[in-house]
């Protein structure tokens, strides 16, 4: 073979097939339709090496309209999953959907409609029952206008497990126009999502879901806010007894995983451990309909099978009248219970909590935001487990007792609780808490597994920051902290601290008032003397020389400290205040 042959010679036609279709997979769709224009060749044989890349296929009105349809020469009955985005045509929608049966795409396990409107539902349903197959597990309408008749969407999918409707802000609702329903039972759905304004359709649904173990539901736009009246959730065991995962009205935004996440993992975990299933997962948004009178039975009856509870309040209702969940959660006895969000809730009694997590020994994951009263000393004491803490615009209070007979005299009770009670703690955010004690930050030093620290909004004394962030050093595993502080000056032996952190990775400074002083002589010896740091970010800004006592304009400031880091790249922007600037150091790798 000469040079000239190999240069021109086809590897498609020279390598194996599984070689091929490893080299295919590194490549995206776009990628794959611009080899398909390379020649007539590789425009029939390059879908065949492609099927996985298309077995996800996302549409638009724009690749139908398009006259370049490449993109239909690599669909077929490899496709998994579909997904229509912004049709608002229904002939354009129609369209698409013809194009997937024509292509013989008749073993889809997922359909999505994203932001699309069909207004001939009729014609829809026809079409769709033509999509869908026995394969077709999983049906989605997300953002969706107008309202749509599921109930007649799902007898003509009879092999649906998880069916999302999600309703458009902008959708009208018309109760009127609903079609009878039928009476036959939907014993394959498992999964069920409602986010919409009208609720004329949940109940004669559920009466038809008896192996239903998820349900989502609450107003329209995907729960982004707003009271409706909910359906009778005193029927909803009833209905669906082997329900696991309830979540009525709530918009918790969850940071460690995806709700969906949440959702399957207890029914997976549910179907293989329990024969009789039983309420696993609780999500409620309280509203004037849905008070903690009204469903704190069901916490308190499902409370020994409960694995996670969120609790959120309404903004309109957190000055209402009532003793609210006061009285209710140190009722609920959760052994199992590992993960509890309580937001915007009226807790009177500042041990309310606490007590209630003294009763759930297996709880690792605790978030706190916006509530009024809560005792630390008493939470500590309660929470031997807990990994992951979040306390955000919540009010501390402290036992009067500062001493036990097991202590030192100089050594507060809270501090002697942690020592036994923290020693799994490996994530703490306490965001705009009020009355963040000395002793409390000593408390978190004694977590050795503790990783990573958020203390936004915090007023402290110079010699006692310094002391928690020496024993923070010494005592834990911290890799990332991020601090707002609420005082002009930071402390030049605090900065000097840090630098003999062994694990600390990533430092992240800032000020709720306008600048942030610090001694410039410190701040690059940390720098320098620290061998882990490897990015640091110091907003507001404004270097100070402590024997001098002087300040230094932004550009000398920088200019200074890029004379003296040799080993790192100091990017700054100026904030347009005075002396003040963000400056952001990245540690160079050789």
């Amino acid at each position: 073979m000469t040079i000239q042959n190999v240069i021109h010679a086809d590897f498609l036609n020279q390598l194996p097939f599984e070689i091929n279709t490893k080299i295919f997979s590194w490549l995206n769709q776009r990628d794959c339709l611009n080899l398909m224009k390379a020649s007539n060749t590789w425009k029939e044989i390059v879908p065949q090496y492609t099927h996985a890349l298309w077995s996800h296929v996302s549409l638009t009105p724009g690749q139908i309209q398009k006259d370049n349809t490449l993109w239909e020469l690599c669909i077929g009955n490899h496709v998994r999953k579909v997904t229509f985005r912004n049709f608002n045509d229904d002939k354009e929608l129609h369209t698409a959907m013809l194009k997937l049966i024509n292509h013989h795409c008749n073993k889809l396990e997922t359909i999505e409609f994203i932001r699309c409107s069909t207004h001939n539902q009729d014609f829809l349903l026809e079409i769709l029952t033509q999509l869908a197959s026995s394969t077709t597990k999983v049906l989605s309408f997300i953002d969706h206008k107008p309202v749509l008749y599921f109930n007649r969407v799902m007898d003509s999918i009879p092999s649906l497990t998880h069916f999302t409707f999600i309703q458009s802000l902008y959708a009208a609702v018309n109760s009127d126009d609903f079609p009878q329903y039928s009476s036959i039972p939907l014993t394959q759905l498992k999964h069920l999502k409602l986010y919409m304004d009208s609720t004329e359709q949940f109940e004669p649904l559920l009466q038809r879901c008896p192996n239903l173990r998820v349900f989502d539901f609450g107003s329209g736009g995907g729960g982004t806010g707003g009271i409706f009246r909910e359906p009778d959730m005193d029927k909803f065991f009833s209905w669906c007894p082997k329900l696991v995962f309830l979540r009525a009205n709530d918009n918790t935004y969850l940071e460690y995983e995806t709700l969906e996440d949440v959702m399957n993992r207890i029914d997976e975990d549910d179907d293989q451990n329990h024969d009789e299933p039983r309420l696993r997962g609780f999500m409620a948004g309280i509203s004037e309909y849905q008070t903690p009178e009204k469903i704190g039975h069901y916490l308190i009856k499902n409370g020994k099978t409960l694995e996670h509870l969120t609790l959120t309040g309404h903004a309109l209702l957190l000055r209402s009248n009532g003793a609210g969940w006061t009285p209710i959660l140190p009722q609920i006895h959760a052994p199992r219970l590992h993960t509890f969000i309580a937001r915007n809730m009226i807790v009177t009694d500042p041990s309310s909590i606490p007590t209630m997590i003294g009763h759930a020994p297996m709880m690792e994951r605790l978030v706190l935001q916006h509530l009024n009263k809560i005792n630390i000393t008493q939470l500590v004491a309660n929470s031997r487990n807990i990994k992951h803490l979040i306390l955000t615009g919540c009010q501390l209070s402290y036992n009067s007792t500062q001493n036990n007979s097991n202590s030192n005299n100089n050594e507060s009770l809270i501090v002697s609780l942690a020592k036994n009670n923290w020693t799994q703690l490996e994530y703490v955010r306490l965001d705009h808490t009020r009355y963040i004690s000395q002793d409390l930050l000593m408390a978190l030093t004694f977590s050795p597994k503790l990783h990573t620290l958020l203390i936004l909004k915090l007023n402290y004394e110079d010699n006692g920051f310094c002391q928690f962030i020496q024993a923070l050093g010494t005592r834990t595993n911290m890799e990332s902290f991020q601090l707002q502080q609420d005082r002009r000056y930071f402390p030049h032996d605090a900065l000097r601290a840090f630098a003999l952190f062994p694990h600390l990775r990533t430092l992240y400074i800032t000020n709720a008032l306008p600048e942030l002083c610090m001694d410039r002589d410190a701040l690059v010896w940390m720098l320098e003397e620290s061998k882990s740091l490897q990015r640091v970010t110091i907003e507001r800004l404004r270097l100070t020389t402590l024997d001098e006592g002087q300040d230094h304009l932004p550009n000398a400031s920088i200019s200074y400290l890029r004379n003296a880091l040799k080993s790192y790249t100091v990017r700054e922007s100026l904030s347009g205040v005075g002396y003040v600037c963000n400056v952001l150091f990245l540690r160079n790798i050789f």
